[in-house]
């Protein structure tokens, strides 16, 4: 078995400009833990639930690590 018999072919993004209460609703909606962060048709990053949390509870300000 490959990562190709595995993966979702729908891409479910987010844009550096989508807040983070959207993303969180993105998340959430389909039931994933991570999204990939798209600028035009570049991956820049990718954001995860737990990111989300930390960000939160950090009082909004963004994380060093990986």
């Amino acid at each position: 078995m490959t990562v190709e018999d595995a993966y979702t072919a729908e891409l479910i993004s987010a844009t550096p400009e989508t807040t983070i209460g959207q993303a969180l609703n993105t998340l959430r909606e389909g039931r994933i833990a991570h999204l990939p962060v798209v600028k035009e048709e570049d991956l820049v990053g990718m954001l995860s639930l737990h990111d989300v949390i930390e960000f939160t509870t950090r009082g909004g300000h963004k994380s060093q690590g990986g």
